[in-house]
């Protein structure tokens, strides 16, 4: 998959076709449901909390992949692996980019919103 942006384009299009007036519902829902996760990870990761890490960070992982979030989908990936795998090295850095990732996708998809 070709992503120049923080989001795939083609994934976003293909959501739009599908959900059509239901389309910004759908990314009101990501953006603010997704907040709460990346929020619950830096949270989690200050804790030392690798079970909570692993359970929010999959949540995490499969809204963004189906968004078209690839790049934050594969921080989640890895801090759910970590989470998965009981250790919290390198959980902090990572969560500290899923937060700026999530940043970067909250502002290219509410421009999404805005140009429909």
């Amino acid at each position: 998959m070709s992503q120049k942006g923080p989001v795939d384009e083609a994934t976003i299009e293909s959501l739009r076709e599908l959900m059509e007036e239901e389309f910004d519902e759908l990314v009101e829902s990501f953006i603010e449901d997704g907040q709460k996760l990346v929020d619950g990870i830096g949270s989690a990761a200050q804790n030392g909390d690798a079970a909570e890490i692993n359970r929010i960070a999959h949540a995490l992982k499969s809204s963004s992949a189906n968004m078209g979030a690839f790049q934050l989908s594969d921080y989640a990936r890895e801090l759910e692996s970590l989470g998965g795998a009981g250790t919290l090295d390198g959980a902090a850095d990572l969560a500290t980019k899923a937060r700026d990732e999530f940043a970067r996708v909250r502002e290219s998809l509410a421009a999404q919103i805005q140009r429909a």
